[in-house]
């Protein structure tokens, strides 16, 4: 097959003269390759969202892209749970609330560092608990400025009831093993090894980790990210059926599908789009966050009514929302 799509890049010159009619190829090819159907996808390429008239039809379809996400980022079959020998420690206490630092071995010998946000003298003894994933700010989770805050968002949802852990991109902050744009070459997708692959595996054991704690109640569990921590968000909430909520920010969009090597494993989107990416949470409550200044800034109009469409499908239209801010 390599041999026949490199001929017919070549042309028909190419070919070689034999008199052997049992070859497994056509004697001529084409001067060029005719397979592609269409133009190649970009990051700006407009993908209307498909038509699924029945819920067995979603099904079929949300179980395929279930097993594409698992398959492109090298999680299917998925490795092997190791201890997470988490480390809490340094603990201060603020006004409603308290922080520790956290880190865990989701590989052996591979950690993720994060914070742990409490709600402070709290009279239930089980609480909901979120992951809090961030996107490409400079700072990472320690990002706080006019734009956004993660550590901001992690204290109001401590203040709220709910233990909340933020944790980081690979190559960010405390988890610097490896950079995060660790490879200038593919080699390393050859033997299934990616940024992508490796921070959902992170995604996964930090939900481990949260579900560990005596304090969070198992029940509860939901994540939320904007723009690269919108991606982790939507591609956890498709493959964990532990949580039970889902809240991508600035991220579920018909065109921009992530800049970054961390948003991107190979092959995942050659067929599969981030509404429906997000789509596959359905029916479990999900709200998506637009804005009006990126590329989310049609999500009343295209992204959110797509994603509604499947959740009344369920006949839970009750359980999605999308809203927009400028």
């Amino acid at each position: 097959v390599c041999a026949v799509f490199v001929l017919g890049a070549l042309g028909a010159s190419a070919m070689p003269t034999s008199a052997d009619e049992k070859l497994p190829y056509p004697k001529t090819l084409p001067d060029r390759d005719l397979r592609a159907a269409h133009e190649p996808y970009t990051l700006d390429t407009f993908r209307p969202f498909p038509e699924y008239k029945t819920l067995a039809e979603w099904q079929a379809r949300r179980q395929w892209i279930r097993n594409h996400i698992l398959v492109s980022t090298s999680l299917l079959p998925a490795p092997k749970k190791t201890p997470l020998k988490p480390h809490v420690f340094d603990r201060v206490e603020r006004d409603g609330y308290t922080i520790e630092k956290v880190s865990i071995q989701t590989y052996p010998g591979f950690y993720l560092a994060g914070n742990l946000y409490r709600p402070r003298n709290a009279s239930a003894s089980k609480h909901p608990g979120i992951l809090v994933a961030h996107g490409h700010w400079a700072n990472g989770r320690m990002a706080n400025q006019a734009e956004g805050s993660i550590s901001a968002r992690a204290i109001t949802f401590a203040r709220q009831g709910y233990v909340a852990f933020t944790y980081d991109m690979i190559g960010y902050n405390d988890t610097r093993q490896v950079d995060h744009r660790f490879a200038k070459t593919a080699e390393h997708w050859l033997w299934g090894v990616s940024i992508m692959g490796m921070q959902t595996w992170n995604s996964t054991r930090a939900l481990d980790f949260l579900c560990s704690l005596p304090d969070v109640d198992t029940s509860r569990l939901a994540i939320s990210g904007e723009s690269g921590g919108g991606t982790q968000t939507m591609i956890l909430g498709a493959i964990e059926d532990r949580l039970t909520a889902t809240a991508p920010c600035v991220m579920v969009s018909h065109t921009m599908q992530g800049g970054c090597v961390c948003e991107n494993a190979p092959n995942l989107r050659q067929d599969v789009y981030n509404v429906e990416v997000a789509a596959v949470s359905a029916p479990r409550p999900q709200i998506i966050v637009g804005a009006t200044g990126d590329w989310t800034a049609t999500t009343m109009t295209h992204e959110g009514p797509a994603l509604a469409h499947i959740y009344e499908l369920f006949g839970k239209p009750e359980n999605e929302k999308h809203v927009i801010f400028n």
